[in-house]
């Protein structure tokens, strides 16, 4: 068995087995590179890309890798197509990001939305959570009508 550094977890528990996300990829035009790797789990591999001219797409591949021989990357296509489902319901909607189609079998592309991580400690804008309710009823709304 590999050896793992208590940060990553085994590759068996990796959407990628050993494998990790892209370190460059090409769409709409432009070339990214991986700047950082939000997460690696047993379901998906997460991570920033940014172009040389600063802007930024997050790559969602999907499980590819097989569990003790078992092949699983259907569980990746699956998701996969769901997610483009999801997001293509809700394109133009404010908030959601715009959605730029799907990578290989297993991937999903989309821009990349700055912000910061709620905390205890930061303050909220006083329509942030009538925001927050609109648009979370909005992707209801869509979502349900289109029975996704």
């Amino acid at each position: 068995m590999a050896q793992h550094d208590r940060k990553s977890p085994p590759s068996w528990l990796r959407a990628l087995g050993s494998d990790d996300l892209p370190e460059s990829l090409n769409t709409e035009g432009r070339s990214y590179r991986l700047s950082k790797t939000f997460k690696h789990d047993f379901f998906a591999a997460t991570g920033l890309y940014q172009s040389g001219d600063g802007h930024k797409i997050i790559l969602k591949i999907g499980r590819l890798a097989t569990l003790m021989g078992i092949p699983l990357s259907f569980i990746g296509r699956y998701l996969a197509r769901h997610e483009a489902r999801l997001y293509t319901a809700v394109q133009g909607i404010e908030g959601v990001p715009r959605f730029l189609g799907r990578y290989e079998k297993t991937g999903i592309l989309h821009d990349f939305v700055e912000g910061a991580p709620l905390s205890k400690e930061g303050t909220l804008a006083d329509d942030f959570f009538p925001r927050l309710e609109a648009l979370l009823g909005e992707i209801h709304r869509r979502t349900t009508a289109a029975r996704i």
